[in-house]
């Protein structure tokens, strides 16, 4: 993991001093208050009591997983009790996370749950399946890992043939459970491309629309490379690979005005894994300031500060912002996987690719792919964890 804050962002900006990553602001704000509240039918004040309880546990499962090693067996944030979830395979694993989260202030809203299987067993299975029952299409099956339930979900489109389905269910030993779903949800599309308009007037913001002769997507964070010389903007690989490196790029800014912001620097861009790029900074000097790099454009005249980054488990309520669907906000419905790919219930469309994913103040991702839909049906959209993302293009988010 790297760290967003402290004297990189000191060097550039020094009228902002960013605390340490996950340690970020506990008080929700009331436009995600009301959406989670909405989503799970709940009040209003269980909603922000669920908030604050993420918020205090910022991180929660990257700190659990350090401490327990080999041992550790996932953790989740269960919004119908507001608590969050430990699973231990052991008491003596148990002991030994008592004391982080009770440094953490989060031993009373922590609770521990037995359970047969470890993190590293869970992907042992999935990859296990994967091998023994491999497909042509990702549209074919979905396997996740399910911290919740201890257990490998493998999803299949409900109108397999009965006879594959009931042999599936027969090969489907301890720890596998097989779902049916509408095929819809199993076909994962690459969204960029579309014309919708939210810019920002300089500094230069993640959340705002731009473009290259070849596709029109959503910004995500602006970074400074690690040599601590240039600034990026980062953003999905897939809106960078069809354009030459060089190539110029554009924001737009209030008025529907395009404005040369760039060029694009370098992607990485694997199918179902991986999906990220940076474009680098050569515009007007004013499109880049102080607080560029701690503020996404959230709304037409919403900006939100970023604290630093942010590591989700499953279950945790996380947020993205693009060009064309605006504000979705859903749960993690499975751990982080092995590629940094993050899985979300909630909705995306065309152009919100390369957008920045948050939680609560903290960056949590870019904004990659999603199943089709309109934003009425369940849908499930991925983004890239922004470790994962930052890492291979050598750049750190302020």
């Amino acid at each position: 993991m790297f760290c967003a804050s402290g004297a990189s962002a000191a060097t550039v900006a020094p009228s902002f001093q960013a605390p340490l990553p996950g340690v970020m602001p506990t008080e929700p704000d009331a436009a995600t208050v009301k959406q989670l509240a909405e989503h799970d039918r709940v009040s209003v004040a269980h909603a922000e009591q669920v908030l604050k309880v993420q918020a205090k546990g910022g991180n929660l499962g990257t700190d659990v997983k350090e401490r327990l090693g080999s041992e550790f067996a996932g953790v989740w944030l269960d919004r119908k009790e507001g608590r969050w979830k430990v699973g231990v395979i052991s008491d003596d694993a148990g002991s030994k996370i008592q004391d982080l989260l009770s440094q953490r202030g989060i031993a009373e809203e922590t609770s521990l749950v037995r359970v047969d299987r470890t993190d590293d067993q869970l992907r042992e299975l999935a990859a296990k399946w994967e091998a023994t029952h491999p497909v042509k299409s990702n549209d074919q099956q979905w396997v996740l890992i399910d911290h919740e339930n201890n257990a490998v979900r493998v999803k299949v489109p409900n109108d397999l043939d009965p006879k594959a389905l009931a042999a599936l269910r027969s090969d489907a030993g301890p720890g596998v459970e097989i779902e049916s779903v509408p095929p819809v949800q199993l076909m994962t599309e690459d969204d960029a491309c579309n014309i919708a308009v939210k810019g920002c007037d300089a500094p230069a913001r993640g959340g705002v629309k731009f473009g290259t002769n070849s596709v029109t997507c959503t910004a995500g964070f602006m970074t400074i490379g690690t040599g601590g010389r240039n600034y990026f903007m980062l953003t999905a690989g897939h809106c960078l690979e069809n354009d030459p490196i060089g190539a110029q790029v554009d924001l737009v800014s209030i008025g529907n005005v395009w404005r040369y912001f760039g060029v694009t620097h370098n992607f990485l861009h694997i199918p179902g894994g991986v999906d990220t790029g940076i474009v680098r900074y050569a515009g007007a000097n004013s499109w880049w300031s102080s607080v560029a790099d701690a503020v996404v454009a959230w709304t037409v005249d919403e900006y939100r500060l970023i604290w630093g980054w942010y590591a989700v488990s499953q279950g945790e309520w996380v947020c993205h912002s693009g060009i064309t669907s605006g504000i979705q906000c859903g749960n993690v419905v499975a751990p982080v996987d092995a590629t940094g790919r993050v899985a979300v219930a909630a909705c995306s469309k065309g152009g919100d690719s390369g957008g920045p994913w948050i939680v609560g103040y903290g960056a949590a991702g870019i904004h990659s792919s999603s199943t089709p839909g309109d934003c009425v049906v369940p849908e499930t959209s991925w983004y890239t964890q922004i470790d994962f993302a930052s890492n291979p293009m050598h750049v750190v988010p302020f």
